[in-house]
């Protein structure tokens, strides 16, 4: 079987990846083979501009390979409901260690060394 899926999203939402279509001025298309007794799963991430309910709608059409004369076809349509923006999020620097502490903690080692050493003479 061949579908043809047609994904539209509203103004005020924007889609953020795909992971099946061709995509612009908020809607995306994409054609699929499907085996017999396999699914195929496709997803679209899509944010919020503003807040606020927004209906995402998508048309599937179905038809055997080769024939695209005898169709079947689907309308959907999902409520989603946004309640802000998402922010990016943005990594905090990780504080970095105290600069000369290693080397402070290294040359009383080797200077620890070097008493032991010359008691041992």
């Amino acid at each position: 079987m061949t579908a043809d899926i047609l994904i539209r999203v509203p103004s005020g939402v924007s889609a953020e990846s795909s992971s099946f279509a061709a995509g612009g001025a908020n809607q995306f298309i994409g054609t699929f083979t499907v085996k017999p007794g396999q699914p195929r799963y496709i997803t679209l991430r899509v944010k919020a501009n503003e807040p606020g309910e927004k209906t995402i709608q998508g048309t599937a059409t179905y038809f055997a390979v080769g024939n695209k004369e005898v169709f079947d076809k689907v309308d959907l349509s999902a409520q989603v409901q946004f309640t802000s923006p998402v922010t990016p999020f943005v990594p905090t620097p990780t504080p970095r260690a105290t600069p000369g502490f290693e080397l402070a903690l290294s040359l009383a080692a080797l200077l620890a060394i070097g008493v032991w050493v010359e008691r041992r003479k």
